[in-house]
C-alpha cells in the first residue's frame, strides 16, 4: 500500500512539472514554447500570440505586412529548430569497450 501511494505521489509530481498549460484557444498545450510537442499541440492562435511578443520586441507594429512577415519567419525558424532537436535525438550511438574504457560515437 505504501508503494502505491508513493507511485501516485510521483505521478502527481511528474504531471506538475511536465510543462502542460492551456493555450489561447483553450486547448491543452504540451511542452515549453518552441519545443517539438508544443508545436504539435498548440493552436495557431497560441503560436501567433507567442511569436507576436518577439516581433513586438523587434519593433514591428500589429496589423502591418512587416508584422505578418516577422510572424511567418519566426514560426518557421522555431519549427525548424524543433525538428532539428528531434532529429538529433534520433541518431544512433555505437559504443565500444576495451578493458575498462568505453567509447561512444
Amino acid at each position: 500500500m505504501k508503494s502505491l501511494s508513493l507511485i501516485g505521489l510521483l505521478c502527481l509530481a511528474l504531471a506538475a512539472v511536465s510543462g502542460c498549460s492551456t493555450g489561447r484557444s483553450g486547448e491543452q498545450v504540451l511542452g515549453r514554447p518552441g519545443s517539438p510537442m508544443w508545436f504539435k499541440s498548440a493552436s495557431m492562435a497560441t503560436k501567433t500570440h507567442y511569436y507576436k511578443q518577439a516581433c513586438f520586441a523587434y519593433g514591428f507594429k500589429d496589423g502591418t505586412p512587416e508584422m505578418a512577415q516577422c510572424l511567418q519567419t519566426e514560426m518557421q525558424s522555431g519549427l525548424s529548430s524543433a525538428r532539428d532537436r528531434v532529429k538529433s535525438m534520433n541518431r544512433s550511438v555505437t559504443c565500444t569497450t576495451y578493458g575498462n574504457r568505453t567509447t561512444c560515437r
